[in-house]
């Protein structure tokens, strides 16, 4: 699986991120306590308490002084593996569970932006193999190209296209490791040329494709 932990210890200034584009993060509060404003919602954690963060979600923090572990699962997983992986997970199920009830409950009903950028995340990620830009989403959700830009930078930290070139990136990752070939690989995921695929995988992940078998 895809997917990193790390321990962030002594954080205390606000400007820490919560989300991580491409990622469902998962917080455990070792120490210390955290207020962050999720979706225009207050909430409040302390220690032993654990809370998540998609990426299509806007956290702002209000205060915090603590030690945080965040385990960050690449959201090809979290959305392909999401049956097999929760039935040996009850912290995965519980997130799930509080993911369903938020789109019933929660921000969609009283923030249409929430909602819209997290429905076309949810789009890129179930469409991702398709040849995907900003007027064509723009039009399958019938708001405007430049409103749909502005709001997704807003909320998500990138802009749409950074967002849809990283998420092809990362899927296909997956699909190497998965046991596609790289000759395959660049043209399922629609980039313009080979060389243009190595470039942006290396640019986002860190290093060559080909050294994801060694991973």
């Amino acid at each position: 699986m895809d997917y990193k932990i790390k321990l962030h210890k002594l954080i205390k200034s606000t400007d820490y991120n919560l989300s991580t584009p491409h990622f469902l993060n998962i917080y455990w509060v070792s120490k210390g306590d955290v207020t962050l404003l999720k979706n225009d919602i207050f909430e409040q954690y302390i220690a032993g308490d654990i809370f998540y963060v998609h990426d299509y979600e806007y956290t702002e923090l209000i205060s915090i002084d603590a030690d945080l572990l965040c385990l960050s699962i690449n959201n090809y997983h979290y959305i392909n593996d999401i049956e097999q992986t929760m039935s040996n997970s009850t912290l995965l199920t519980t997130i799930h569970t509080l993911s369903m009830c938020n789109n019933q409950l929660g921000y969609e009903a009283n923030n249409y932006k929430y909602a819209l950028i997290k429905n076309v995340t949810i789009y890129i990620h179930n469409h991702i193999q398709d040849k995907l830009n900003c007027q064509q989403i723009a039009e399958i959700f019938f708001v405007n190209a430049s409103f749909l830009s502005r709001t997704f930078t807003m909320i998500v930290g990138s802009t749409l296209s950074q967002y849809i070139v990283a998420a092809k990136i990362h899927f296909s990752n997956c699909s190497l490791l998965n046991g596609d070939t790289l000759e395959d690989v660049w043209k399922i995921y629609h980039f313009r040329t080979f060389q243009n695929y190595l470039q942006q995988f290396e640019k986002i992940k860190g290093y060559a494709p080909y050294q994801s078998f060694n991973k």
